[in-house]
């Protein structure tokens, strides 16, 4: 009898510690056990050609997986738009199932028309789920991906997932959503996956997922011919090569609050291997050639591929350029009629002695492109691509950053969009209606950067040969009111060149490039006695913004004299700070005058764009301030709410600079910014303000740092 119960208790005993050994275990290789993923894709094959090791990766260590598909998939295969979507919408099941996903949720929003739905909208759609599923983290596309990103439908799906990530956790955002039962709930971190992506700090070995991943991939025949399936592992092979993996997908990590979450990938830093050449550029001669420039003012694309153009007419290709707007604020003193007239003499008799074949003039409302959607602008890019079947197009660059003029990014997107669009059956069915139809992928690219746009350049032409005649061509302009003090004719033009082909081979070229520097210059310290007037002007998006970021530049500013004045663009209805406190602190602070323009926070982006720059211009004006502080747009992986107020106002500053004024931008940076110029005084009075207002603090930020920038008739 007590032998039979030893054994009982020794058997009991053992269980026990096996079952105590698996939990333990199981905790160690799943150490996201009890955690929510959410992916949030664009398009159904989105997800798993990016990311779709990772996510298995990710489920297999605990996370309990979900899908949010954004769009219909409408245009994802052949010509007829409801079988598109029928079978997509089979097919993204399946492949998410194989890796692991436990449901999906569609939004079923317009394929490759997100440019006509309002990023509030969009967000608060996405935001109603990760409440809803309490999703602890997201992974989506980086909204911040640069060359090679030609879908815009990926931005605008990125920037509202981080955005509902950002803010799922406060009331205030869609309350519509609390009142219905779908709590507040805090996203922690996300991942961001890209075509080209600008920070990878994640690496994720997939070696053990490869072949799953290309089951997967195998069932998306609505997007893909499975042959290609063979490309996309070599992809992920050789992206496995550069970090010494069997095969590997990047991405860039990110928290959006701290949390006791750690581990699940492994950051592997990238080896040292031999560097293959970035690709070259494929027009070798212009000769017999179909050129297509795209220019948002007549005088643009002389200013800065005047020369190449000349050469490539010179060698026997076809040029045509399309000028996009009328024109008519850039008249100077004449009346907006009389510039657009002269403006489009001045434009064909430039375009005359540089040898274009046609002008196509879109005539299109001279700054108010905002009121244009992009789709809309698409179309109207991908008509005369068709018609044309260029070769190459040459167009300005939408990715270069301190570019003020907002439309130079909306039509180089456009146009960049529309050399994908064009060659898709799906997109335009009723152009085929048309007698000359081509279906031609613009595989050449060529971007020039103006109106400030810092870019780093990876082509250069040289025009020697045709230098003059860009001189002539530049002459032929009386009436710009930015036209350039003429100067000796230059050698050479410099532009940013890549050739699409696959789908992928943007981060291959990325790759290809040395592993930029982590160590900042040194920066300079703000110069705040260059201006003898010391008018200043700060634009927030709301009450706290520019103190967090600048707060102490502004009281160094005062004591230096300044009349700082602040504009607040946000009405302050996402804030727990009532707008008493915001005046007393603006008061303690030393500012002389608050401007209240009280649009509705968090809904920045709905506003029409012409509007919040309008309002912006009237305050610049008014105030005529010859130094201005304002969020930098051009940040990445920053707040919506200041990449609107920060885009919006550099376009607001454009106008006001073609109408003669002068003075300097600090773009204030929200992770410590990105420019040459930092403060580091004051900033002990600063936090105190921030304590009165309960605002937490960054203790690691030490100083306030800044982009600098010029401008004027001259800049």
């Amino acid at each position: 009898m007590i032998t039979t119960m030893l054994k009982t208790v020794c058997s009991a005993w053992l269980f026990l510690c096996v079952w105590l050994f698996a939990v333990a275990r199981g905790q160690t290789h799943q150490p996201f056990r009890g955690r929510v993923l959410v992916v949030v894709t664009c398009h159904a094959d989105d997800f798993s050609m990016f990311a779709g090791g990772s996510i298995a990766t990710l489920i297999d260590k605990g996370y309990t997986g979900y899908l949010i598909r954004v769009t219909d998939d409408e245009k994802s295969g052949g010509p007829d738009p409801q079988h598109n979507a029928a079978q997509n919408e089979r097919e993204v099941l399946k492949v998410a199932q194989m890796l692991g996903l436990s449901a999906i949720y569609s939004l079923n929003f317009k394929n490759d028309e997100l440019g006509r739905v309002p990023h509030d909208r969009l967000r608060d759609a996405v935001m109603q789920y990760l409440r809803k599923l309490k999703a602890d983290t997201i992974y989506t596309f980086d909204p911040y991906a640069g060359y090679g990103e030609e879908n815009p439908d990926h931005r605008a799906c990125g920037l509202a997932a981080e955005d509902a990530a950002r803010n799922a956790d406060n009331p205030r955002y869609a309350p519509e959503q609390i009142s219905s039962g779908i709590a507040p709930y805090a996203v922690t971190d996300g991942y961001y996956w890209a075509r080209a992506p600008i920070d990878v700090n994640t690496v994720t070995d997939i070696s053990a997922y490869l072949d799953r991943k290309m089951e997967a991939m195998t069932l998306h025949r609505a997007q893909f011919a499975t042959s290609a399936v063979s490309y996309f592992r070599k992809h992920d092979q050789d992206v496995g090569r550069i970090y010494g993996l069997g095969a590997a997908e990047v991405s860039h990590h990110i928290w959006y609050r701290s949390s006791s979450a750690t581990g699940g990938t492994e950051v592997t830093k990238r080896v040292v291997i031999e560097r293959k050449p970035a690709s070259p550029p494929g027009l070798t001669s212009f000769k017999d050639k179909t050129i297509v420039v795209i220019s948002p003012h007549g005088m643009d694309y002389v200013q800065a591929v005047g020369g190449t153009i000349a050469k490539a007419a010179r060698e026997g290709a076809r040029v045509y350029l399309v000028r996009v707007t009328d024109d008519e604020s850039h008249g100077g003193d004449v009346s907006p009629v009389e510039a657009r007239t002269k403006m489009a003499e001045e434009t064909h008799k430039a375009a005359e002695i540089l040898g274009i074949r046609q002008v196509i003039d879109l005539d299109l409302k001279d700054g108010e492109l905002a009121e244009v959607s992009e789709p809309e602008l698409r179309a109207r890019f991908a008509a005369i691509f068709r018609a044309l079947a260029p070769d190459a197009i040459f167009t300005v660059d939408p990715w270069a950053p301190y570019d003020r003029d907002l439309d130079d990014a909306r039509i180089g997107h456009a146009a960049e969009d529309a050399a994908w669009s064009a060659s898709h059956l799906s997109f335009y069915p009723e152009i085929v209606l048309e007698p000359k139809t081509n279906f031609k992928l613009i595989s050449n690219r060529y971007f020039w950067s103006s109106n400030g746009g810092e870019q780093v350049p990876n082509y250069h032409e040289d025009i020697v040969s045709t230098a003059d005649t860009k001189f002539r061509a530049l002459q032929a302009f009386h009436t710009e009111a930015r036209r350039p003090q003429l100067k000796a004719p230059v050698n050479s033009e410099s532009f940013y060149y890549y050739h699409a082909a696959n789908p992928l081979d943007w981060f291959e070229d990325w790759l290809a490039q040395p592993q930029p520097s982590r160590t900042p210059s040194q920066p300079a310290e703000l110069d705040l006695e260059r201006d003898k007037t010391k008018r200043a002007l700060v634009i927030t998006p709301e009450a706290t913004d520019w103190l967090v970021s600048a707060g102490a530049t502004v009281r160094r500013m005062i004591q230096a004299g300044y009349s700082v004045s602040l504009v607040c663009v946000g009405d302050g209805d996402k804030s727990s700070i009532s707008a008493a406190q915001f005046q007393r602190t603006a008061g303690s602070a030393g500012i002389s005058t608050v401007v209240n323009l009280g649009f509705r926070e968090g809904e920045l982006s709905a506003l029409p764009g012409l509007i919040l720059r309008n309002r912006l211009t009237e305050a610049l004006r008014a105030l005529s301030p010859d130094t201005i502080l304002l969020p930098d747009p051009w940040q990445p992986y920053t707040a919506h709410e200041s990449i609107v107020v920060g885009g919006v106002g550099s376009d607001a500053i454009q106008e006001w600079a073609l109408q003669g004024a002068v003075g300097q931008i600090f773009y204030w940076g929200e992770n410590e910014g990105r420019g040459p110029a930092e403060f580091a005084d004051d900033m002990a009075q600063k936090h105190s303000l921030l304590l009165q207002l309960h605002v937490p603090l960054v203790p690691s930020v030490l100083k306030e740092q800044f982009h600098v920038s010029r401008f004027g008739k001259w800049n």
